[in-house]
């Protein structure tokens, strides 16, 4: 067990508490998932429990009760989890289920259907492939250096635009913002693919093994339904620019994802969060029309208000320090 006293909380600054709280988590490490670069462990998410207060994390029936009612209070918290990741299922599930705890589950369904996210993969490939998260970011700005023209590469050296990319993300360093900006704003999906495609295979990275290794399954996702989890909506293909997508694609994305997971669990997912903070108001009017009567956003940047765009701290950002004292 952990000694919670060697831990210590303290809110980034800059960031005002933002209350009620909706916490969102991604990766988790342990001996068979690597840790990469902002995974946690399970005795950091159980000390993460205690700081947040075990008492005030509502289950997800309960927040969507007291949100719709407007009966929330200040220390009212709800946990998320993004991406249906099997570290998650490894390493948080337990934890939770021996503190009695349920929590938001958002799955993306490609992975269910054989169409795994790259962006996972070449995650997995920069945390095992590098001996740090600096290396990689050297390796690929050479490799971007060569696929883009001389315009394209004086803009993604601006220094004043690169670092306004994704600003509402504290815990992103500059080489982060720019790693994302050239592969958003300036390569783009197809680009982008062909260069980390590249990398891979130029360092014998084993996609396939990674693959099986990276999400979970439908038995998984049964199991944390059956055990009173919520299993929410993350669109199909976890596209990192919804908003750019047309109305009928954006449909798609939604309706397929909700095909794939109601096939699993048996029942219409009432909830969301969206893939890469990314959505419009036609994005809030399709999930609308799926049934859908909650979603949460996936930073601070907007206060807590409509029911379809609740704000949440990535936990990277909540914690300034967790960490062995």
């Amino acid at each position: 067990m952990i000694n919670r006293t060697a831990y210590a909380f303290k809110m980034k600054r800059g960031h005002p508490a933002i209350l009620p709280r909706a916490v969102m988590f991604h990766h988790f490490w342990n001996a068979d998932h690597p840790r990469g670069q902002g995974a946690i462990s399970a005795d950091q998410l159980d000390a993460a429990i205690d700081v947040l207060g075990v008492e005030n994390i509502l289950s997800p029936d309960e927040w969507r009760a007291r949100a719709k009612a407007g009966t929330l209070t200040p220390h009212s918290t709800c946990l998320s989890f993004d991406d249906g990741l099997r570290c998650q299922y490894d390493i948080a599930a337990p934890v939770l289920r021996m503190r009695g705890l349920r929590a938001f589950w958002f799955i993306y369904s490609g992975p269910l259907t054989g169409e795994p996210d790259r962006l996972e993969l070449y995650r997995l490939f920069r945390t095992i492939a590098f001996p740090n998260i600096d290396a990689f970011h050297e390796a690929f700005f050479a490799a971007a250096d060569e696929a883009m023209d001389a315009d394209e590469r004086r803009r993604s050296s601006n220094i004043s635009v690169v670092r306004a990319h994704l600003f509402d993300y504290g815990f992103y360093s500059y080489a982060d913002r720019r790693m994302r900006f050239i592969r958003d704003v300036i390569l783009g999906p197809a680009r982008y693919f062909g260069i980390m495609d590249a990398m891979m295979s130029r360092w014998q990275f084993d996609s396939k093994n990674a693959v099986r290794r990276l999400w979970i399954d439908g038995d998984a996702i049964r199991a944390l339904s059956d055990a009173g989890h919520e299993i929410g909506l993350h669109s199909h293909s976890h596209p990192t620019l919804l908003a750019a997508m047309t109305r009928e694609q954006q449909r798609m994305e939604f309706d397929r994802n909700r095909v794939e997971l109601m096939k699993i669990v048996k029942q219409a997912p009432t909830s969301a969060s969206y893939p890469c903070n990314s959505y419009s108001s036609e994005t809030i009017e399709i999930l609308k029309d799926l049934g859908v009567d909650i979603a949460f956003r996936a930073n601070l940047s907007q206060p807590y208000g409509s029911l379809m765009e609740i704000p949440r701290q990535d936990h990277v950002d909540l914690f300034e320090t967790l960490a062995d004292d």
